[in-house]
């Protein structure tokens, strides 16, 4: 182990100069962060144009889905996850519409509530639909992604 001996004062100039490295060394990352951020929403914005899309943060209300072990509700997350996504998107030059915007149901059962959200989706005349979820497994042996699409 190495140990210097210096005075106060030159201790004070090399903390002063490690700060200030680190500094550097933090702006210079977070510009090279924003850099390709900015190069993504650009390549993002040619192919998403004027496009309509709606964001369905899955279920709200009365039906709040999945529970976490931790006590967090699938309705709270997935209408994060649906606001993120609707800024980014917006940020590309989409025009994005969230069907919610808080904890809500578009009608008073599951089936209405459904149909409710197809028929916003119509309404504005959507080009892509996007409804978020976040599901839960009884079973260890199933997990992952899920995907659902309609090709009409």
């Amino acid at each position: 182990m190495v140990i210097l001996h210096l005075g106060k004062t030159k201790w004070l100039l090399l903390a002063g100069l490690v700060i200030v490295g680190l500094s550097c060394f933090s702006s210079f990352a977070y510009c090279l962060t924003t850099y390709f951020q900015q190069q993504e929403i650009t390549a993002l914005a040619r192919s998403t144009g004027q496009r309509i899309v709606v964001i369905d943060p899955g279920h709200g209300g009365f039906d709040g889905g999945a529970v976490g072990t931790a006590g967090l509700v699938e309705t709270d997350v997935v209408l994060a996850i649906g606001e993120y996504l609707a800024e980014y998107l917006r940020q590309v030059g989409a025009r994005v519409f969230l069907i919610r915007d808080s904890n809500e149901q578009l009608a008073e059962n599951k089936h209405e509530d459904l149909d409710a959200r197809c028929q916003f989706a119509d309404d504005v005349a959507a080009d892509i639909f996007i409804s978020i979820h976040a599901n839960s497994y009884s079973s260890a042996y199933e997990f992952g992604a899920q995907t659902f699409y309609c090709t009409n």
